[in-house]
């Protein structure tokens, strides 16, 4: 009984989950995932924002790897609320959800989207997103 957690199968079955200090776990490959469609209020794309985030989803995959190494059970959704200036740059950048409970994380997707730029909104008008990004391990 070291200070390493106590990893034992799960009941012999091929479930593919993991015990660790009493709280079962999915084995498999992490996933970092924006799947929903973004909310999106003002004129531009939903398609052309998908686009981008999802650039950010899959470009995170190695952060989260490096995160459940020390955290396996890290997992769940981060909901960001932003809004899409006239010039294409994201501003007022918010959390508005998260259940991960990672603040690294989160440091990490401020930086990653506070990079993005976006056509220019059409009309000149700004666009409000709220967009959802999903941390599981998949089989």
């Amino acid at each position: 009984r070291g200070t390493s957690p106590r990893r034992a199968r799960s009941g012999g079955s091929a479930s593919g989950t993991t015990t660790v200090n009493g709280v079962r776990l999915r084995e498999g490959k992490p996933r970092v995932h924006g799947r929903a469609p973004p909310s999106v209020q003002g004129s531009l794309s939903k398609a052309a924002i998908r686009k981008r985030l999802h650039r950010v989803a899959r470009g995170s995959t190695p952060f989260y790897q490096r995160l459940l190494k020390n955290d396996p059970s890290l997992a769940g959704k981060i909901v960001f609320e932003f809004s899409i200036g006239t010039d294409g740059r994201i501003g007022q950048l918010k959390v508005r959800k998260d259940t991960v409970g990672s603040p690294e994380l989160i440091e990490y997707l401020k930086r990653k989207l506070s990079k993005l730029r976006f056509p220019v909104p059409k009309g000149g008008g700004k666009v409000r997103v709220v967009y959802p990004f999903l941390f599981s391990v998949s089989p």
